[in-house]
């Protein structure tokens, strides 16, 4: 999020409406983003450096079985460090949107490792307050 348009999408499978679990995440407690699930609700959550967080999600769980989770965020302007609307959408349906204030201008630090979005491990640090599980189970 670093002022330019992007989408992150995800395909779930889930086999009750409390599952809870991290499906993709990028740096940790003090600064990053997350999509994941809670209590079977799909939700993404912005850390700007522990200091504001931008968390939206959905109202309503999702229902056993397949689904396709997109995240949007659209910046007000062309410029790192801008504001825009973070847009969260289940199945092709608008499910939550608000306002992320202020992304970062720069990238945020690797927490281990090389700097890139992937499936949290159990050491990694929680983006979210308290923290979740890992990671759902991945499938190949």
């Amino acid at each position: 999020m670093k002022g330019v348009h992007h989408t992150i999408e995800a395909e779930v499978e889930v086999a009750n409406d409390k599952t809870n679990g991290v499906i993709i995440a990028q740096a940790g407690y003090f600064g990053g983003w997350t999509l994941y699930l809670k209590d079977g609700k799909p939700r993404h959550e912005y850390n700007y450096f522990a200091l504001e967080r931008t968390n939206i999600g959905s109202e309503v769980s999702l229902t056993p079985g397949k689904h396709l989770i997109n995240y949007e965020f659209i910046p007000d302007e062309s410029k790192p460090g801008t504001g825009g609307k973070s847009i969260l959408s289940v199945d092709g349906k608008k499910v939550a949107e608000a306002i992320s204030p202020r992304p970062s201008p720069t990238p945020f630090p690797p927490t281990k490792g090389p700097m890139w979005a992937s499936m949290p491990r159990p050491t990694s640090p929680p983006i979210t307050s308290p923290a979740l599980p890992a990671s759902l189970q991945a499938r190949s």
